[in-house]
């Protein structure tokens, strides 16, 4: 559409951000150990446009494969914890993961600063997010993050690069990067990305804990030890 005769011939856009002294990592990133439980976190309003649900099928699809995950989710829906949120404590039940996942609630900035920093994973797996003010906190504290291709999500994640970026309603491929990390994959892209299914692949087919992504696209399988199962 065009623009009124009375605005500037150019606008000044000023993006949102976080305080980075503030969400800062606690000390270098620990991945996962072996025989440790994978922890995925997520934090943002419990409404079913915010994609809770579909991470709760990708801790199944996991616990399913006989990886060991747990989930926790911060935030309240719209009433007061009487609303969504008993459709989610539903969810949880009908796949029968009262012992692995939880509904934190309204906890407070620091509460949820100290979770994104013991997570494994951040993951924002929302049908429609104007930006995603959750996945700026997990990012600037360093912790490896999953958002959705949806809406201004790719502004913040370049895929591959930043984090990662899956499907909205995708359970699958969220837990096949989770599976990833679970296995000590460390993904260092050079001027290019890869998709969450060409990742699986090859740490499931390679029996690699190490992935380094060269400047000619392709693949070198460095082999430290066998992937945690």
């Amino acid at each position: 559409a065009d623009l009124p005769d009375d605005l500037p011939e150019r606008l000044m856009i000023q993006p949102m951000g976080v305080n980075t002294d503030v969400l800062s990592p606690a000390g270098p990133y620990q991945p996962v150990a072996d025989g440790e439980t994978l922890r995925l976190f997520s934090c943002g309003r419990l409404n079913i446009v915010k994609g809770h649900q579909d991470l709760m099928e990708a801790v199944k699809l996991l616990r399913d494969r006989g990886r060991d995950v747990t989930l926790a989710i911060a935030g309240e829906d719209d009433a007061g914890g009487t609303g969504y949120r008993h459709v989610l404590e539903a969810k949880i039940g009908e796949l029968g993961l009262h012992d692995h996942i939880r509904l934190l609630g309204p906890i407070d900035e620091g509460a949820v600063k100290r979770e994104i920093q013991r997570a494994h994973v951040f993951a924002l797996a929302s049908w429609h997010e104007p930006l995603g003010v959750a996945l700026m906190e997990a990012m600037s504290c360093g912790i490896p993050t999953i958002g959705t291709d949806a809406g201004g999500v790719a502004e913040l994640i370049r895929d591959g690069v930043d984090g990662v970026l899956v499907p909205p309603k995708s359970p699958e491929a969220l837990a096949l990067y989770a599976a990833c990390v679970q296995a000590g994959v460390i993904f260092l892209p050079l001027n290019t990305a890869y998709t969450v299914s060409e990742l699986a692949y090859f740490i499931e087919n390679s029996g690699a804990r190490l992935i380094v992504c060269d400047s000619a696209k392709k693949l070198s399988l460095i082999h430290i030890s066998e992937p945690t199962r």
